[in-house]
């Protein structure tokens, strides 16, 4: 059984497990789940979104299964998102911090591959080292 059929199951992942699933899914992408919109000031505003462009999805919208996905939860953090589909928190139960956490590492991995003109998937790599040496994860990143 895949991992978004036994996160509908509610049946228990394993840390590694879930962040091999992430973090292949993001780099298998290989750009951020992001929607560039207009600000007021006549420049352009960059937001990650759960779902983007040309199927894009950031770290916790690839579980997010597609029967729980409503449009609604855009713009939400994480923590908001659980409030509202509370299948999702209990689905992930002890996996819920690593997820935070590879969700920053998406989320700031746009910012940070510009800040350090490095490209997306270089800068999501560099952070999701860190997050798997903060769990005790294994990882097979080349740096």
């Amino acid at each position: 059984m895949d991992i978004l059929s036994r996160i509908k199951a509610g049946q228990p992942i394993a840390a590694q497990e879930f962040f091999d699933f992430i973090t292949s899914k993001v780099l298998e992408q290989g750009r951020p789940s992001i929607l560039e919109t207009n600000d007021e000031e006549g420049g352009t505003r960059v937001v990650c979104v759960y779902r983007g462009e040309s199927g894009a999805k950031c770290a916790a919208g690839h579980v997010i299964p597609d029967a729980w996905y409503r449009e609604k939860l855009e713009g939400r953090a994480v923590d908001g998102v659980l409030e509202r589909e509370p299948r999702l928190e209990a689905s992930l139960g002890p996996c819920l911090s690593l997820l935070l956490d590879l969700q920053e590492a998406h989320d700031n991995s746009y910012r940070g591959a510009r800040i350090n003109k490095a490209s997306f998937a270089e800068e999501f790599i560099r952070r999701a080292i860190r997050v798997a040496n903060a769990y005790n994860l294994n990882h097979a990143f080349e740096v």
